[in-house]
């Protein structure tokens, strides 16, 4: 039995249980580090695009208001986000985590939030835009300046809130 394991390299064929499975347990390590971090990086990345697609909807937002001097209400801003390249909105136009992208407007404080619940679809990880800022923002939507509820409206799936 001792000579089996001492015999040269040369004259062994294949490789042995033993060294069959460290080599898988040193793959298992490395994949079990990668994966998080692929993760990571696709949570980001929907981060990304939902920011993305929000800055691209409160310019086209900001564009109707300097052409009809006050922001789109609920009922005509869908069919301006359609009119400017969001052909699927309504439909099957969501936010990267199947939420809706929602709309709220005051014309007479002449403001407007735009948001997405983000990852969770609670409080807490919002993606919010409103007319002031060009950059996300951290803002408690049930104290938005008394918003009136009854002007909000989740564009994805046509019904107001």
């Amino acid at each position: 039995m001792l000579s089996s394991i001492f015999k040269p390299l040369s004259s062994r064929r294949g490789f042995t249980m033993l060294e069959l499975m460290v080599v898988v347990l040193i793959i298992c390590l490395l994949a079990g580090m990668a994966i998080p971090s692929f993760s990571q990086q696709y949570q980001k990345a929907k981060i990304s695009r939902a920011t993305a697609e929000l800055k691209t909807i409160k310019n086209l937002v900001e564009l109707y208001k300097i052409e009809n001097e006050k922001y789109p209400s609920t009922d005509k801003f869908e069919e301006i986000v359609k009119e400017n390249g969001f052909t699927h909105w309504g439909n099957d136009m969501t936010d990267p985590w199947d939420g809706c992208y929602c709309y709220q407007v005051n014309n007479q404080k002449n403001k407007f939030v735009l948001w997405s619940a983000g990852p969770s679809g609670e409080s807490g990880d919002d993606i919010i835009f409103t007319e002031e800022d060009d950059k996300p923002v951290k803002k408690d939507l049930t104290q938005w300046d008394n918003m009136d509820k009854s002007v909000s409206k989740k564009v994805n799936d046509g019904e107001n809130s």
